[in-house]
């Protein structure tokens, strides 16, 4: 069964992703090479291709201030749960 995911489902970084597939709002994060493991983002776009899916996932801190869009972002299910 493929998932399909949807706006507004919430996702985890399994992977780092890097700087420069992100487009970073605030500009005191404009040092970070990456972000990590772990963060949890919101879909907000979904550009469904014949080939795959991909995503623009939007990364906030605890207040809900965006500080990095994911710009076209493969999700791949974790196959552990």
């Amino acid at each position: 069964m493929i998932k399909h995911f949807r706006v507004l489902d919430s996702v985890a970084i399994l992977k780092p992703i890097s700087n420069t597939r992100l487009a970073l709002v605030e500009p005191e994060y404009a040092s970070i090479s990456s972000l990590p493991v772990g963060l949890v983002g919101t879909i907000i776009e979904v550009y469904d291709t014949e080939k795959e899916c991909q995503y623009l996932v939007e990364f906030a801190d605890s207040q809900g201030s965006e500080y990095a869009q994911g710009k076209s972002i493969s999700i791949m299910l974790d196959k552990s749960t």
